[in-house]
């Protein structure tokens, strides 16, 4: 039997994959995009935020202010990085629990600059996703960590929709690192089994 909701990222099971509406159109068949990289959007607040609880640097109860507004990053041989919430708006001083429910950009971007970018892409790798940065003009998972901006937690590098299963299983699993299966099962035209996929290996 198929496992429940709350624990399918236990075994990393593929339950399905859709790429749009619209099977036979540009983006319909799935593996059009499950292995190639895409922008990723606000979903790696996830990722900084886990990075930034993983080594206790902060709690869900960690206070944030959301702002200035804008929040302007600096980087290194160019113009400051602007964030701004997508509203526009600010919100005052939040836990960080309500800023990540209500997807703030500003203060999803304090905890990547106070840990480093390079720690979030560590994080990131560890858990088994590859963000890919431009390196000679060419697109690069292994991109040396000086080349990641702050626009990481807001989906600046894109990354393999594989990539973010695996992730974001190995998160909900509390750690535990299990490769994507799509393939549950495997038998003869007498139903005897030729394969069983092992959720422990």
């Amino acid at each position: 039997p198929e496992a429940s909701a709350a624990h399918r990222p236990k075994p990393a099971t593929i339950i399905a994959c859709v790429g749009s509406d619209d099977y036979n159109g540009p983006a319909g068949q799935c593996d059009d995009v499950s292995d190639k990289p895409v922008n990723t959007g606000y979903w790696m607040k996830v990722i900084t935020y886990s990075a930034a609880l993983n080594p206790r640097k902060v709690t869900t109860e960690t206070l944030i202010i959301d702002g200035p507004n804008p929040l302007r990053i600096p980087q290194a041989g160019g113009p400051d990085y602007p964030v701004y919430n997508y509203t526009h708006g600010t919100y005052g001083t939040l836990p960080l629990r309500e800023a990540w429910d209500n997807s703030l950009n500003i203060p999803a971007v304090k905890p990547e600059v106070v840990i480093g970018v390079p720690t979030v892409v560590q994080f990131m790798r560890s858990v088994g996703l590859y963000p890919v940065a431009t390196v000679n003009n060419a697109y690069d998972a292994n991109a040396p960590l000086e080349a990641y901006g702050p626009s990481l937690t807001l989906g600046g590098y894109p990354v393999k929709l594989l990539d973010e299963a695996h992730g974001l299983a190995t998160i909900a699993n509390l750690g535990i690192y299990h490769d994507v299966e799509a393939i549950l099962t495997v038998r003869d035209a007498h139903g005897k089994l030729l394969y069983q996929a092992n959720p422990d290996a």
